[in-house]
């Protein structure tokens, strides 16, 4: 009975070790997974700082094995009771006489039995990992492209922060001319482009115009194609066009470039057109309430800047167009300021100019902090030389650097998009065919 008992401990002991290995042992591997992926991420920001080619590496496959063994011995002894006589006599012979001493004793060993049972386990993990090599051309097809704008916006949903999200994806807004302007400005010209540099004047000009607007996501519709005058259509005769076809003019495959007058003859003037496919496009709205001109990092975390109104209409003829919203730019012509018509095109970084961006930035900051700007009053991405407190650290060329905690929630973010950024081109084998995106006035 009692080794049946044994028996039973022992493989429940057994199974209630299993559950509990396999979650310590899934969080473990959870844990070194992160772990090395962040280092990695790292140490790439690292090489773009120092102008180093980049490596990517990941967990291909990590599996593990649990062995959970148990075992009982036991160690018994069966003992009877046990009666010792002792009969002893002492002669003491003295002056007066003879003295005799008998001792007669008995002792009993009362037998005991001994039960010494032993119970034993063991767990033994072999865990067994891939690592992948990302240096395949369609990964560097996805990487080198760049950032289509339905990422961008998923970034914004997620909760990035809007400014930050500017300032690390954006490579360069371009401002056009919408229509024919004063003096010699044509439609479509080029009036001005802001450059998102990591440092140096261009660098500040940027963040300044970014830190008075935020980028939102709306559906846009798609391009029109010029089909055919609509005269085609209420003139009769052949046209390329069925009469079963007309049901399309609603909107969603064709479409009209305007409204129809009263007089038939006017019809000419109105094209039938073909729509593209739909896409999402990006506006700059004016943040709520004033703004802040940027300021270096000499300034010291968390400085404020001059406040302004965003598109705030300068005072004197500005040296620079200034986008006030809405499609309006204010720009000098001969002396006077003029307020015209424009069209924003936004281009996109492409996920290794990212990290480049950073690299860059993080260079700039030991030499040219003057010219170096804050984001939201905090550093782009701080690191520090590594003392053991960071929560990601790498190694490089010597030194080992960590995040700097005091910004620990800033370089996570940085760091978390810089990830997700490679993970979507990890399989990817299509570059992406958007290379601009329109902002809408």
């Amino acid at each position: 009975m009692r080794i049946a008992t044994i028996l039973v401990l022992a493989a429940g002991l057994a199974g209630c070790a299993a559950p509990g290995a396999v979650q310590r042992i899934a969080v473990d591997y959870n844990t070194a997974v992160a772990g090395m992926t962040n280092e990695v991420t790292l140490l790439n920001i690292l090489r773009a700082k120092e102008g180093m080619p980049m490596h990517f590496t990941s967990f291909g496959r990590l599996t593990g094995s649990l062995i959970v063994t148990a075992g009982t011995s036991q160690n018994f002894q069966d003992r009877d009771d046990t009666v010792t006589d002792t009969d002893a006599t002492a002669t003491t012979v003295a002056p007066a006489g003879v003295t005799t001493l008998r001792t007669v004793t008995q002792q009993i060993l009362s037998g005991g039995n001994v039960f010494t049972p032993q119970v034993t386990g063991q767990i033994q993990t072999g865990p067994s990992f891939d690592i992948t090599v990302h240096d395949t051309q369609k990964f560097y097809q996805g990487i080198l492209a760049p950032i289509p704008f339905r990422t961008v916006e998923n970034f914004m949903d997620q909760g990035f922060d809007n400014e930050l999200l500017m300032r690390l994806v954006i490579d360069r807004i371009e401002v056009r001319m919408a229509a024919d302007g004063p003096g010699d400005l044509k439609k479509d010209q080029l009036i001005t482009t802001l450059r998102n540099a990591p440092f140096g004047p261009e660098a500040k000009v940027f963040a300044d115009e970014v830190a008075c607007w935020e980028m939102r996501g709306e559906r846009i519709a798609g391009t029109q194609y010029p089909l055919m005058p609509v005269s085609r259509l209420t003139a009769g005769g052949s046209v390329p066009i069925r009469l079963e076809d007309l049901p399309l003019l609603n909107g969603s495959t064709l479409a009209l470039s305007e409204a129809l007058s009263a007089q038939p003859n006017e019809d000419v003037d109105v094209m039938v057109n073909r729509l593209g496919p739909a896409d999402r496009g990006a506006r700059l709205s004016p943040r709520a309430g004033e703004c802040r001109h940027v300021l270096s990092l000499l300034a010291g975390d968390g400085a404020q800047g001059p406040t302004r109104r965003p598109g705030q209409l300068p005072d004197s003829p500005p040296a620079n167009p200034t986008y006030l919203g809405g499609g309006k730019v204010a720009i000098s012509v001969d002396g006077q300021v003029h307020i015209v018509d424009a069209k924003l095109h936004i281009t996109f970084r492409s996920t290794e100019s990212v990290y480049r961006h950073v690299g860059a930035y993080l260079y700039a900051a030991e030499d040219k902090a003057d010219e170096t700007w804050l984001v939201g009053g905090k550093p782009l991405f701080s690191i520090v030389p590594a003392h053991g407190g960071g929560v990601a650290s790498a190694s490089l060329l010597g030194r080992r650097w960590e995040i700097d905690n005091n910004h620990r929630r800033r370089n996570m973010m940085v760091i978390s998009l810089l990830q997700q950024l490679v993970n979507l081109h990890k399989e990817s084998a299509d570059r992406p065919a958007t290379q601009a995106v329109q902002i809408i006035p």
